[in-house]
């Protein structure tokens, strides 16, 4: 019996149909993508906001008493490095499962033990290409912020495609280019329709942060204890910043499934792939 509730990714889609249909694939999928990637993505996680924490420490107090340089920047370039640990792994674990899924494995056969094993397979070479990929980007932004935006949109799909086609990571750099050159503008479209929902967010935690802040103060004598370095000793702003760092988990995750079904509409535009694919699968059904 054919499974109404299945996406398939191999499918032409406007870029409104990608935005839903990947939230479709996550309101889906959701528990069982965290069942797979929670222990392969929670350390990596927790570190992360560990440092995003004494990052912010060290950085209000740097910019409020002037001292702690050392540790301002030390604490920055240790953040940054967090994260681009937690984007490779996640990224790693997300595209692995909607590999699998594509390909129809049986999740109750697919081993915890078997999927980690191919999520680490991949992680080192998407950390080695995320690592360049930020670099290039960066040194291109430094002469013009053109070249910098261009290389971006470029390296968007890159993740997804290394994992689905197997590449390395410099020959997927090189692939890149190819792959993204009749259809920059579109993958351009697609992340801002994803910036705007991700900018919609960040505006609502905000003003409900500043909201509580500005009620606080007519209660507080000084305003210090509020803005200063000491901003992690209240529990509600603490209890909203480790919220807001989970929605920014969803919503990462969400947009790798969007990556994944924009690489797959091209893929689709360019070759009608999964429509060879479907037919193939019907007359396998029909056989037996």
């Amino acid at each position: 019996m054919e499974d109404k509730t299945y996406i398939i990714f191999q499918k032409e889609r406007t870029a409104s149909e990608i935005l839903k249909d990947a939230f479709g694939f996550l309101k889906l999928k959701y528990k069982d993508i965290l069942k797979k990637n929670l222990k392969i993505i929670s350390p990596f996680f927790l570190i992360m906001l560990i440092s995003f924490i004494i990052s912010s420490y060290h950085t209000r107090n740097f910019m409020f008493t002037g001292t702690g340089f050392g540790n301002y920047l030390i604490s920055y370039l240790l953040q940054q490095l967090f994260i681009l640990l937690f984007v490779s792994i996640t990224q790693a674990g997300i595209l692995v499962y909607i590999k699998a899924y594509i390909n129809h494995i049986e999740y109750d056969e697919y081993s915890n033990n078997s999927f980690s094993k191919e999520v680490y397979k991949v992680f080192i070479p998407l950390l080695i290409l995320n690592f360049v990929s930020v670099f290039l980007t960066v040194i291109a932004s430094f002469f013009f912020i053109i070249p910098g935006i261009y290389l971006f949109i470029v390296f968007l799909l890159s993740p997804v495609i290394l994992v689905f086609q197997d590449k390395k990571p410099f020959e997927t750099i090189s692939f890149s280019f190819e792959f993204i050159k009749k259809n920059w503008w579109y993958v351009f479209k697609i992340f801002i329709l994803l910036s705007l929902i991700l900018i919609v967010f960040s505006l609502a935690n905000t003003l409900l942060s500043y909201m509580y802040l500005a009620f606080k103060s007519l209660f507080t004598e000084s305003g210090n204890s509020i803005y200063g370095p000491g901003k992690f000793d209240d529990p509600f702003l603490f209890i909203v910043y480790i919220l807001s760092f989970i929605i920014y988990l969803f919503m990462y995750i969400y947009a790798i499934i969007i990556y994944a079904m924009t690489y797959f509409n091209i893929i689709e535009s360019k070759s009608h792939t999964g429509l060879f694919s479907e037919i193939d699968k019907i007359g396998e059904d029909i056989e037996n």
